[in-house]
């Protein structure tokens, strides 16, 4: 039977929040939106290309014409995975 739960910060939790906090998150998540779009489409190009599939032009097109993109998903979920480790939960 569990009573409570308890969220508490490991103490490299506590370094990483305070360095978050000063510096922000790691600078690779952001890049260049030139640099990021030429990446997305090498990934689906080696991914169509594994799959021996071949690029829909509209999905190219789609990539080229988003503008909102300014940071990089795979950096970014690394960092948030690594996030998960500033914290443990004590279960009475």
């Amino acid at each position: 039977m569990v009573y409570k739960v308890e969220i508490i910060p490991s103490e490299y939790g506590m370094k990483q929040m305070a360095t978050d906090l000063l510096s922000g998150p790691p600078s690779s998540i952001f890049e260049n939106k030139t640099d990021s779009k030429q990446k997305r489409l090498l990934k689906i190009k080696k991914q169509e290309k594994k799959n021996e599939k071949k690029i829909i032009p509209n999905k190219v097109k789609a990539l080229e014409n988003d503008e909102d993109f300014e940071f990089d998903e795979m950096e970014l979920r690394k960092y948030e995975r690594q996030k998960m480790k500033y914290y443990f939960a004590v279960v009475y």
